[in-house]
């Protein structure tokens, strides 16, 4: 069980900087882009929906845990 525990830790920590990566990297892109002037394409907008929904969901189970652990 110890090991499932780890495991889902190292998921959800996972999941949290490929989310955060995902951000930036579209962040940059479109900045890039305004700095070339460019037009800042859709797909951009949608990586940045995509990581922060990723970033959300793997940072929730440290939440979770953050207050569980306050609970007495």
């Amino acid at each position: 069980m110890d090991n499932v525990l780890r495991l889902v830790d190292l998921l959800s920590a996972g999941m949290t900087v490929v989310g955060a990566m995902i951000v930036i990297s579209a962040l940059y892109k479109m900045f890039s882009e305004r700095a070339n002037d460019r037009p800042v394409q859709s797909g951009e907008w949608w990586k940045i929906a995509e990581g922060t929904l990723l970033a959300v969901v793997g940072a929730s189970n440290f939440l979770h845990q953050l207050i569980a652990g306050l609970q007495f």
